[in-house]
């Protein structure tokens, strides 16, 4: 006699699995009865079912440890692909914050090189199973230990289609139930080579290609309108201030440069922090239209809540923690889809807890364009904010802390943080690195009227991004469609 479950329970949450429909893994994720709707689909649909080892012919993680050395890295030489060089979901390979690596470290480690129209794909961490192709313009490069490489056999897929596939909804969910089920996802080879794949005929490959090319075209159209609006904030608020960044000038002439013992006293003396161009900024601060206050006068600094691996919690039933991640740094606004939690007893003061008006920084990250990166606080929150935050919380009757906002954004203040983070590998800020900073402060009108102006460019910017997004997801679906073979 079989037992039946009642019809009242979540099935994706109480299930029964037969003894014969293991398939090597014990643990229940693997199992879950959503997985096997997506199985279902593509095992009905009219096109072939394959294991992804079935269509590659190499499949192949980076080296682990100790296989490149601090040494290993140069300023020019083979690209070292890392997991944030591969955009989640969009399929595409950012280039503008590559590392590299020697020709002879490269040549260590060849087994895992890649080369165009190979696959990267993030096999660790939160942007596991986000994939991309290598572009014709990288001639040879090599990848991480947390990345996977595959080379498509050219006679059973194009590599856009298997990309695309992957970075679907489906085929994401798909990816994640190969999760290893450690506390950290991460997917091993041996799992990522029984991955599921649909192979449509290449004609039809190539037409899902073509369409997903055409969805990535148009939201990068719009995204880039968005991105002029959000440009044109900075030269609105430096046309206000009356404040001018003077023009970079990398001659050597500039490059060389006398300064006096008195206007280094007290303060780094290293030729970065003292470039001439650093020095025009600040005067241009100083003589803008109104007068300047330092940070530390304006507002007080709060320290984040520091934790331990121990104490965090795998749902959202305990105390949330926002991160840098959670700070988008294109459009300065809170991202809440990967908030980190930890238990519910543990101690913390409520000065760390997130209020109306509070400006929330990065202050330390493994990249530097993520240094000082803000969001504004609209409203008191139910989040506290992590060790390598802080937050900026205004003086009654200081500053509008929105206009404060929007100056911590501009290309003048981003120059300041430039100054004093380049130079060193030191990635992260404390308030008395930024607690002197000059801030022009115009009477409360004319700040309010700049918050204006700031909400209502931020605001039609908010709304390209929005209508780019959702349509891009429209075309999504629709070449999931296709690929299950709903329509042609």
């Amino acid at each position: 006699m079989s037992f039946i479950l009642s019809p009242h329970v979540d099935k994706n949450k109480i299930f029964i699995i037969r003894r014969n429909e293991l398939e090597g893994r014990l643990d229940s994720e693997y199992y879950r009865p959503s997985n096997y709707e997506d199985l279902y689909k593509l095992q009905h649909s009219p096109y072939d079912y394959k294991k992804l080892t079935k269509i590659c012919d190499r499949i192949v993680d980076g080296p682990f440890g100790s296989a490149i050395k601090a040494s290993d890295y140069v300023e020019k030489g083979i690209p070292f692909i890392r997991v944030g060089d591969v955009t989640n979901g969009d399929g595409a390979l950012k280039t503008d914050n590559f590392v590299f690596i020697s020709e002879d470290a490269h040549n260590k480690i060849r087994r895992s090189k890649v080369e165009p129209g190979d696959i990267v794909i993030a096999k660790t961490g939160a942007t596991m199973g986000a994939a991309c192709v290598i572009p014709n313009n990288i001639i040879e490069a090599n990848i991480r230990g947390d990345l996977a490489a595959l080379t498509v056999n050219a006679n059973e897929c194009l590599p856009e289609y298997v990309a695309t596939y992957i970075n679907t909804k489906i085929g994401q969910r798909l990816f994640w139930r190969l999760d290893s089920g450690g506390t950290r996802g991460r997917v091993v080879i041996s799992n990522l080579r029984k991955y599921p794949i649909i192979t449509p005929p290449i004609s039809v490959q190539r037409k899902i290609v073509e369409k997903m090319n055409a969805a990535f075209e148009a939201k990068r159209k719009k995204n880039e309108e968005a991105n002029r609006l959000t440009i044109s904030i900075d030269e609105y608020l430096q046309e206000e201030l009356e404040i001018k960044l003077p023009e970079t000038d990398n001659s050597l002439e500039s490059r060389i440069f006398k300064t006096t013992v008195a206007g280094i006293s007290g303060n780094r003396f290293d030729p970065f922090y003292n470039q001439v161009y650093f020095q025009d900024v600040e005067k241009e601060i100083k003589n803008g239209k109104y007068s300047t206050i330092k940070l530390k006068n304006l507002c007080s600094m709060i320290r984040g809540v520091t934790y331990s691996s121990n104490d965090e919690i795998f749902d959202n039933s305990g105390i949330g923690i926002l991160r840098a991640n959670n700070i988008d740094l294109y459009t300065n606004e809170l991202d809440l889809n990967d908030v980190r939690y930890i238990r519910e007893d543990f101690n913390i003061s409520e000065t760390q807890k997130l209020k109306k008006d509070d400006i929330l920084m990065s202050a330390a990250s493994g990249s530097k364009e993520h240094v000082g990166k803000v969001a504004f606080i609209e409203d008191d929150l139910e989040y506290y904010f992590g060790g390598f935050m802080m937050v900026l919380r205004v003086y009654p009757n200081s500053i509008n802390s929105k206009y404060l906002f929007s100056f911590l954004q501009s290309k003048v203040y981003r120059s300041f943080l430039f100054r004093v983070l380049g130079g060193t590998n030191i990635n992260n800020l404390n308030f008395s690195t930024i607690r002197n900073f000059p801030i022009p402060v115009p009477d409360h009108i004319k700040q309010s009227s700049i918050v204006e102006k700031f909400d209502n460019i931020r605001t039609k910017s908010a709304k390209l991004r929005k209508e780019a997004q959702e349509e891009f997801e429209k075309q999504k679906n629709e070449v999931e469609n296709m690929i299950v073979g709903v329509i042609e």
